[in-house]
């Protein structure tokens, strides 16, 4: 909890400088984080729309005046390069890159909110016993995990389709490899580590949850490799003494 109320606020504040330099140098992925089809001034900051990539707009907006413009340049009239500044086949997936964004920025704030909570119910010395509030961290365990895989998906999707920007397309960049052999490789990868996390892993870490550590190691990996009935529990034969 310390953590993230120290680190979530400096997460936006060092996203809030990559936003700006996104802008500056890929503004067309801009374009497509605030879904803005035409090059305005004071653009609104969409929260919920519906892009259609063939008819060139969007569905059902929802928005807050003037507050794109605000975050992306730090003024009310700032300007933002639209999609139509581009030929279609210069411009990413827009309906991708806009909510990969919002599910990132979304459950980024969720997780400060979290941490701000838990600091007062620490001040208030019920961190440890409020039942809500720990099952609501259990269930957003996975939330920091998905803010990378969508920020990532919003910045790959977003410079789309450009692998080094106006200079390199991602069709002139591809390596001429046969497609059972990425499969192959594929498969492979999946397979091993899937027997290392998903077998291994999960059945050692189980074990530990389940059964704590024991003082006698021997007995610890015994219990876990051959499922031994004494699982967790004590020796209690004693050795017979020389005679």
């Amino acid at each position: 909890m310390w953590g993230l109320l120290i680190l979530a606020p400096l997460q936006i504040l060092v996203g809030d400088e990559v936003g700006i330099g996104v802008l500056d140098y890929q503004p067309i992925k801009t374009a497509a984080i605030e879904g803005i089809w035409n090059t305005q001034k004071g653009a609104p900051l969409l929260l919920f729309a519906l892009p259609d990539q063939k008819a060139e707009k969007n569905y059902l907006e929802v928005g807050i005046p003037k507050l794109a413009a605000l975050i992306n340049t730090h003024h009310l009239e700032g300007v933002l390069t639209g999609l139509k500044s581009v030929v279609p086949a210069d411009r990413p997936n827009v309906a991708v890159v806009f909510w990969s964004f919002r599910i990132m920025v979304g459950l980024g704030l969720l997780i400060l909110l979290l941490a701000f909570i838990g600091s007062i119910l620490r001040y208030k010395n019920r961190l440890y016993d409020t039942s809500w509030f720990l099952k609501s961290c259990l269930i957003a365990s996975p939330m920091g995990f998905i803010c990378i895989i969508t920020g990532w998906f919003t910045a790959e999707f977003g410079r789309q389709p450009w692998v080094v920007y106006h200079y390199l397309r991602t069709h002139d960049a591809q390596s001429p490899v046969l497609l059972h052999n990425l499969f192959i490789s594929l498969l492979s990868i999946i397979l091993v580590y899937g027997v290392i996390f998903g077998y291994f892993y999960f059945r050692y870490f189980f074990h530990i949850i389940k059964y704590g550590p024991t003082e006698d190691t021997k007995q610890t990996d015994q219990a876990f490799f051959y499922m031994s009935p004494t699982i967790g529990k004590k020796e209690t034969q004693q050795t017979p003494k020389n005679t």
